[in-house]
């Protein structure tokens, strides 16, 4: 077999469009046959470029082809506990729907492919800070600024994408800070007079002011949140 018809892991990636991480972790799980894996004396895995189009084929098989999408692909996957591989064979096999978002300048490309979770899955997401921070209407540095000061309870997974954790925030969780508190300053003087600052550039140093309802004119403490302190 000549090299021109075989690539190396860092061209696989490129092929895909995904990290090395994740390349080595569909090598490792057998997705792509590897011609050569690492040893002592060759560090680098070479796999046969034929195999890269027959994996891209399966998925488009397997996929509905859409003009468009809002989701985020296999990103977003990894917020419900399946990371690529997992995300892969499901489609392969069929017990989880995908769409397809065809781009002609990277034809192999992986986020092509939209994975379609069930509506139970969609009830169990989570969001990423950046996320929290559309949903919540500010500045992502606000998000941060109040899962710090644990206003926002918020979970550190391994999401696949790198080897490193990240910090992801439950929507319920999200839900309750909406429900709990109130962004930027009251409009009317009697709401004014409702709402207490809770966090804010002259309350904790957060770059927004936040506020909650007054009760038996006690200021109210940050909430408790478990492992959130320690995380930050």
């Amino acid at each position: 077999m000549t090299l021109d018809i075989t690539v190396s892991l860092t061209g696989y990636a490129q092929a895909l469009c995904i990290s090395n991480h994740q390349t080595r972790k569909l090598l490792k799980a057998e997705l792509l046959p590897a011609l050569i894996k690492p040893t002592r004396e060759n560090r680098d895995w070479l796999v046969d470029k034929s195999d890269i189009h027959q994996l891209v084929g399966s998925l488009k098989a397997r996929s509905t082809v859409a003009k468009d999408s809002d989701l985020h692909g296999f990103k977003r996957q990894t917020f419900r506990g399946m990371d690529i591989v997992d995300s892969i064979k499901a489609i392969l096999a069929g017990t989880l729907n995908c769409r397809m978002v065809a781009d002609p300048s990277q034809p192999l490309s992986l986020h092509q492919f939209v994975p379609i979770p069930s509506l139970a899955e969609h009830e169990k997401d989570f969001v990423s800070p950046k996320e929290a921070s559309e949903l919540v209407g500010v500045n992502i540095n606000a998000i941060y600024d109040w899962m710090k000061h644990g206003f926002i309870s918020y979970q550190k997974r391994n999401v696949g994408r790198t080897a490193r954790t990240v910090k992801l925030i439950s929507k319920s969780s999200l839900a309750q800070f909406k429900r709990k508190f109130r962004v930027g300053i009251p409009t009317s003087t009697i709401n004014r007079q409702a709402y207490t600052p809770v966090s804010g550039p002259k309350v904790d140093g957060a770059c927004v002011n936040l506020y909650s309802l007054r009760r038996a004119n006690k200021i109210q403490t940050p909430p408790s949140f478990t492992n959130n302190s320690s995380q930050r």
